[in-house]
């Protein structure tokens, strides 16, 4: 039986699986190996001993993954806190690296249940650097013939993410203490109006199995087939305290369209009236998530079609 990912690996462990693991060979899809910023996909390359430094100082808890990523329409898999998740990745393992000594580029790792309570997998790691490349190896200890070798795409204070290239799937890992989450202190409005905002997911089919996911920003082969308002991913938006709203674009950041916004039924439903064209009809949405910690995350969900789901991230320095 041939794994194809870590999820499904220790999928195999739970189930007490005696089938012969073979190696599997995660690649990913950018050739800047490690970023070390909280946005996704930004940032600076760093040596292989801050790599391991920052694989080894986190709990890493899986957030989302996606099949059939870099070709046709990729599916979801799992995303954290979906009701309609598929048995595999209901998983949502906890993995964690221990250096075995300051700055190291070895050590053990750990993989753990959702609770954290019992070990699933254990053995040893290595970091090594190719072409500018960090290369993971993970040898169990716990299971016979099991190893995985995989290259570091991003790994951060707050994030890490793996392409794997046998299964053309794609998973995000979020540290234990950024997973992101309703646990914020401030206010709805004032978190909406702290910055701008983009589109980092939109989804189709969401309540349902399996998940379509329509977009993401930076993935490498373009969605085939976008939604009738895929335009709005070329944008920011910008809410602001008193009531308005503006979509800036990417490469101008000249004002595209601008509008008045308002929070209704307990701060769960934000309103949109395009005042650029009055005529255009209010668009509701239902707020799933909306975040002040680190990395910021803005879901909701259309309010007319909950199938249609969209992510937005943070970052105050857009105007």
């Amino acid at each position: 039986m041939k794994l194809t990912n870590l999820v499904a690996s220790i999928l195999l462990v739970l189930l007490a699986s005696c089938s012969k693991q073979e190696t599997t060979l995660l690649k990913f899809d950018r050739s800047l190996a490690i970023v070390v910023n909280p946005a996704e996909g930004d940032g600076v390359p760093v040596s292989g001993a801050t790599a391991a430094t920052f694989l080894a100082a986190k709990t890493w808890v899986l957030f989302e993954q996606f099949n059939n990523y870099s070709s046709g329409t990729p599916s979801v898999v799992f995303k954290y806190n979906r009701s309609s998740n598929s048995t595999v990745a209901n998983l949502q393992s906890r993995l964690n690296f221990t250096q075995s000594g300051t700055s190291s580029q070895t050590g053990t790792y750990t993989v753990k249940n959702a609770a954290g309570t019992t070990v699933v997998d254990q053995g040893t790691w290595s970091l090594t650097t190719t072409s500018g490349l960090h290369v993971v190896s993970m040898i169990s200890t716990s299971i016979a013939n099991l190893k995985h070798t995989f290259d570091l795409q991003v790994v951060d204070s707050y994030n890490l993410t793996v392409y794997d290239e046998v299964s053309n799937s794609y998973s995000v890992f979020y540290s234990s203490t950024n997973v992101p989450g309703n646990n914020s202190t401030s206010t709805t409005a004032a978190m909406l109006t702290a910055g701008g905002w983009k589109y980092k997911n939109y989804y189709e089919n969401y309540l349902t199995v399996p998940c379509t996911l329509a977009y993401r920003e930076n993935r490498i082969s373009p969605v085939t087939a976008l939604p009738a308002s895929s335009s709005k991913f070329g944008f920011y938006y910008r809410f602001a305290a008193d009531g308005t709203y503006t979509q800036i674009t990417y490469t101008t950041t000249s004002v595209y369209t601008y509008g008045v916004w308002t929070l209704t039924d307990n701060n769960t439903k934000l309103h949109l009236q395009n005042t650029t064209v009055p005529s255009t009809p209010e668009v509701i949405y239902n707020i799933a998530l909306l975040t002040d910690q680190t990395p910021r995350r803005f879901e909701f969900s259309d309010a007319s079609n909950g199938n249609l789901y969209s992510e937005m991230i943070n970052n105050s320095g857009i105007y």
